[in-house]
């Protein structure tokens, strides 16, 4: 709750804000706009950054580093003081998933791999084949699909992606700074299934992210002007393409903020779209949230009473997921309330509460 951080601990509010800042500074001026960058183009970028840029950019990315690092010495011991609600709070065991690159942290490059609930690798694959491993399960009571591993079968093959399963699925953290709280971590929790702890991987990871734009920002060659691929001639001329069948297919894979990406698209010879198929972070979230949220309201609901403090608390769940509802939704109207039902041990209905 932003503004009862605001209020409470305004130099900690005011940390976060000048953090969120400099993300946002650094994205408006590498990508020309801090929300929806407008400069990647096919074969790379459309601009780079001046001498004068990159300067600028490098001091706010240190600066990050130290906002970072007190943010860290007030999570941490918030984590160690919040144990119990973070053992009670959205419980559920899954596998995961994530991209790897030899074992090092990766948002980029390299195959899905995805492991089970005690780390050991169930299998790997590549952008193009995702659809031999993972398979989308509908309800009639939910607009987001239900994704699982298909060889496994659902909800058996339940698994999450996002900050909590890179951290799950990676041996390594290639920086000095988020290596070490890595680490930490690591010892702490092993194979992280909590899901309020999808915070603290957040933390981890912002401080990665801090440190990896140093690292880019200390190298010159980041202001060259070599900046985009040459692309490949048309295989076919437009008229040549208006009398083709021909179809070609196009499938990425990569590490968004909240988890895999699949786009999957299919064109016809002339380069429009004719299926496509997306697969984002929240959807393959979707049933750990749904388990997680029933498992506490079990747990935490006796009688009829609903509080509000519980509310909150069931919220807390969905919210650790950082959840992009109308990403994942597969209706246009999407605006039904979210709705609890409170049953007796008999099973039958004792009221239905509005949130």
């Amino acid at each position: 709750n932003v503004i009862g951080i605001l209020k409470s601990n305004p130099d900690l509010a005011m940390m976060a804000i000048k953090t969120r800042k400099i993300g946002q500074e650094i994205t408006g001026i590498v990508g020309g706009k801090p929300i929806s960058p407008v400069t990647a183009i096919p074969g790379g970028q459309s601009r780079g950054i001046t001498s004068e840029q990159q300067a600028q950019l490098l001091s706010k990315a240190k600066d990050a580093i130290n906002l970072i690092e007190q943010g860290v010495d007030v999570a941490k011991p918030l984590f160690a003081q919040y144990s119990e609600a973070i053992e009670a709070l959205g419980p559920v065991e899954s596998h995961f998933g994530a991209l790897s690159n030899g074992g090092s942290i990766e948002f980029y490059d390299g195959p899905a791999k995805i492991i089970d609930k005690s780390g050991n690798s169930v299998y790997e694959f590549a952008a193009a084949d995702y659809l031999d491993y993972i398979e989308e399960k509908v309800q009639p009571w939910s607009y987001l699909k239900f994704p699982y591993l298909k060889q496994i079968g659902f909800p058996e093959g339940n698994y999450r992606v996002g900050p909590l399963a890179r951290l799950n699925v990676a041996d390594t953290i290639p920086t000095e700074k988020a290596s070490a709280l890595y680490g930490e971590y690591k010892d702490q929790y092993g194979i992280a299934q909590n899901a309020l702890l999808y915070h603290y991987a957040r933390l981890i990871e912002l401080m990665y992210a801090a440190e990896r734009a140093v690292q880019l920002l200390e190298d010159d060659s980041i202001t060259g002007t070599d900046l985009r691929q040459n692309l490949s001639e048309p295989l076919m001329t437009k008229d040549e393409a208006k009398q083709s069948s021909e179809t070609k297919r196009g499938v990425g894979m990569i590490e968004a903020t909240r988890g895999i990406l699949i786009h999957d698209y299919e064109t016809d010879a002339g380069g429009f779209i004719n299926r496509a198929n997306l697969i984002v972070s929240t959807g393959q979230n979707n049933l750990s949230m749904d388990i997680g949220v029933r498992e506490t309201a079990k747990q935490m609901i006796h009688g009829e009473e609903v509080s509000e403090g519980l509310k909150n608390r069931l919220e807390m769940i969905v919210r650790a997921y950082d959840p992009c509802l109308s990403c994942a939704t597969h209706a246009i109207d999407g605006s039904s309330p979210l709705a609890v039902d409170i049953y007796d041990s008999e099973g039958q209905l004792l009221k239905k509460h509005l949130l």
